[in-house]
């Protein structure tokens, strides 16, 4: 079993890298077959060099990415299995398990997702308060900054770029709200049918101690 658990530690490590190289590959071919004018885009440039940065971390979305879809794919398996044993006690707790579970997926994906869909909307803040933030610290806009007034517009950027930020870090928080709501309604909800289920099946059809153990640990 130790041996086993070092090969399948050794190839997901192979793994890992062999996604990172090709994630590399294709954000360079990306770069290398687009058109012209993207080529001197600072925007695009910014995000190319952003992406690499993000190959070459070691806790970047490389292994995020293996992470993430490993833990799905482990808990697909649990998933499935459990449902199989699960059905052997009682068709309809089988059901309502596999639908709640669906169901809490659906209702919680877009909710997950929405860090991700606005981080843009994050970068354009960080962007304009250290654009800003640069700008007064350079000693060649030194003079022209004291020279034209400029202090007052300089801050007013950056306090612009922070309550802007502020807002959104608000709504991200809004939002975590919302999903630690569903996850604490959906577990009250699910693992209080469940287990008076199953305190209804062994009174009714009589389980063993053991079967009712094992029953409650895979629900």
């Amino acid at each position: 079993i130790s041996g086993l658990s070092t090969y399948v530690r050794r190839i997901g490590d192979s793994g890992r890298v062999y996604l990172r190289v090709l994630m590399t590959e294709k954000v360079t071919l990306k770069f290398m077959t687009t058109s012209y004018p993207n080529t001197e885009n600072s925007k695009i440039l910014r995000k190319r060099d952003r992406c690499k940065a993000t190959l070459f971390d070691a806790n970047g979305a490389p292994e995020a990415f293996w992470e993430v879809f490993s833990a799905v794919l482990l808990n697909v398996i649990g998933f499935i299995s459990y449902t199989f044993i699960i059905s052997n006690v009682d068709l309809i707790l089988a059901a309502v398990v596999a639908v709640s579970t669906v169901v809490y997926f659906l209702l919680l994906r877009p909710l997950n997702e929405w860090w991700y869909k606005n981080y843009n909307e994050k970068s354009e803040y960080m962007g304009r308060f250290y654009w800003a933030d640069d700008a007064a610290r350079d000693n060649t806009l030194a003079k022209d900054v004291r020279m034209f007034s400029m202090q007052g517009w300089l801050r007013s950027i950056i306090a612009k770029a922070m309550g802007d930020l502020s807002a959104y870090e608000k709504r991200g928080l809004k939002n975590d709200r919302k999903m630690w709501t569903i996850d604490l309604v959906y577990e009250f909800i699910r693992l209080g049918f469940s287990y008076g289920y199953l305190l209804w099946l062994t009174v009714k059809n009589g389980l063993s101690a053991a079967e009712f153990v094992l029953y409650l640990g895979a629900i």
